[in-house]
């Protein structure tokens, strides 16, 4: 079966983590991009590799094509819900952005329209097939490191500079990054025991936070999760510490730096990671 998708939102999610595997898949077929203000530039760089894609600034036009199967929704998190709903309403298939929605109220509501219309919903979590990801799994499963007693994950970033936000509706490290980097631990081992947390504005006090530290306890196992924007010499993304030893992965996706640069799937050595 071949899907027809369409796209609300036409930025770097889209274009950096969406575009470059539906396109290369021939079972998805993309028919529609919808942005809230027209990208001149952007859609004409992209008419040539989807040649069936419509740019519309109209997301009622897009949603009204019976032929639309399913919608991605790649647009700020405030926004999710209201999208959301409007493709549920018109039974499209959706698949939000992380984080899902603002409220739980707003989950519990999409998820019930998407039973009422008799379609699917579903969050984006694309970082359960990063390369570092993957390898810290296949580690975990091999049993090499014996009884694992602790696991530290740290996305770390340096990005000194803060401008001014609205907390109210701006999303912070936590919310941004950690949904994914806790939903990575919750996939490996399952919920905890017991949560502790730092949660911290270092570069401006009224912004929303930029550092958090998360600790999860389980019946032998302590998982550390971190994230700080300003680190300059950032930490291994991950430390495995087990009877057995000791592993260490130094470097975040190899997938996400190779989009980074231009590099894309398909081509030869996309996301692999060198020997180091």
């Amino acid at each position: 079966m071949r899907l027809n998708i369409g796209f609300i939102g036409f930025g770097k999610s889209t274009t950096r983590y969406h575009l470059p595997y539906v396109m290369i898949e021939d079972n998805y077929h993309v028919t529609w991009i919808y942005n809230r203000k027209e990208k001149p530039e952007l859609f004409a760089s992209y008419q040539d590799r989807l040649p069936d894609a419509r740019f519309t600034t109209d997301v009622s036009e897009m949603l009204a094509d019976p032929a639309l199967d399913v919608v991605v929704i790649n647009t700020p998190p405030a926004t999710h819900f209201e999208y959301a709903l409007l493709a549920l309403q018109q039974q499209k298939h959706v698949l939000v952005e992380k984080p899902f929605t603002v409220t739980e109220e707003e989950t519990k509501r999409l998820f019930a329209e998407a039973h009422a219309q008799g379609v699917k919903i579903l969050a984006y979590q694309n970082r359960r097939y990063d390369s570092d990801f993957q390898v810290v799994a296949q580690i975990i499963r091999s049993g090499k490191l014996g009884r694992l007693v602790e696991v530290v994950s740290q996305f770390d970033l340096f990005r000194p500079e803060a401008a001014s936000a609205d907390a109210r509706h701006e999303n912070g490290a936590l919310y941004g990054l950690g949904v994914h980097t806790l939903d990575q631990i919750i996939a490996l081992f399952g919920k905890p025991d017991k949560v502790a947390f730092d949660v911290r504005s270092v570069r401006l006090p009224h912004n929303p936070d930029d550092a958090f530290a998360i600790d999860l306890y389980y019946p032998e196992l302590k998982v550390s999760v971190r994230t700080s924007h300003v680190a300059l010499a950032p930490a291994p993304r991950w430390m495995l510490h087990g009877t057995n030893g000791t592993f260490i992965k130094q470097h975040v996706d190899r997938q996400e730096l190779d989009l980074k640069a231009n590099y894309f799937p398909g081509e030869e050595g996309f996301g692999e990671d060198s020997e180091d």
